[in-house]
């Protein structure tokens, strides 16, 4: 790798232009991650390009070198960067990403539809401590308590679904295991008082975790349709992250597309 292609990445100094606020929730690993990652999908720290040792760039930051390890080990566990003693941190290629606008209220009354047409089953409810990613998903502290539930769903007796929610305590305390037993979140967080703004919505595919497969009914190792969900209010703050698995043969992801004028 030339040297070039490390000032690629390191045009903006060790630091890489990131300022750390040690009054925010989010621990100091947390932020670099969050940081380098922007950085990485905008093109800022290009593919191919090596990003300064865990000693530069914590000396710039004013961090740690176990700081920066952890912030590293996050950004490698996400495939945005491969480590290689000898090497160092290289910038790997991430696919262009080029959201599609739509409207907000079509998510929303998708999601009431699918909870008025199919059956759902409640496998777990409880408040646990935010993970490191949730935790930056919904902007606060790791260790936070969250609302997790578990559900799948059914049509016609049959499994297609296998849903995960995460929402922050304040809003998730207003309703019950007994409402997500019958209610769609959606509708549960509305009555709360969130009002939907904004949603950003990720279509991939993973193979079937034991856990999963064991909730869907089908072999470890099967093809999954997985679709992961943001969802923020009018300001901005995050309300909702949702990951959902759906079995390929039986769940269909259609869109329909025609001139908008405005999305306002």
């Amino acid at each position: 790798m030339s040297q070039a292609s490390r000032s690629g990445a390191a045009g903006l100094g060790a630091g890489l232009g990131i300022v750390l606020r040690p009054e925010h929730p989010l621990p100091l690993h947390a932020q670099i991650h969050r940081a380098l990652r922007r950085r990485i999908l905008d093109g800022r720290c290009p593919e191919g390009s090596l990003l300064p040792s865990e000693n530069e760039m914590g000396e710039a930051l004013g961090v740690s070198r176990i700081t920066m390890r952890r912030a590293f080990d996050d950004l490698a566990a996400a495939g945005l960067v491969r480590r290689s003693r000898g090497r160092g941190t290289e910038v790997l290629r991430r696919p262009e990403q080029r959201p599609v606008l739509a409207h907000i209220d079509g998510l929303v009354e998708a999601s009431l539809v699918m909870g008025r047409d199919t059956a759902v089953e409640l496998l777990d409810f409880a408040y646990i401590p935010a993970t490191a990613d949730i935790a930056a998903a919904l902007d606060i502290a790791p260790g936070a308590p969250v609302q997790h539930a578990v559900r799948i769903r059914r049509e016609g007796g049959d499994i297609f679904s296998l849903a995960r929610s995460w929402v922050p305590e304040a809003l998730g305390r207003s309703f019950s295991r007994e409402d997500m037993m019958h209610t769609p979140l959606v509708q549960l967080l509305e009555r709360a008082g969130a009002e939907f703004g904004s949603a950003e919505q990720v279509l991939g595919a993973e193979a079937a975790t034991p856990e999963a497969a064991r909730a869907l009914g089908v072999a470890p190792g099967s093809a999954l349709l997985r679709v992961r969900r943001l969802s923020r209010d009018p300001r901005g703050v995050p309300i909702e992250r949702m990951e959902v698995l759906y079995i390929p043969e039986r769940y269909e992801y259609r869109m329909q597309f025609g001139p908008v004028k405005s999305m306002g």
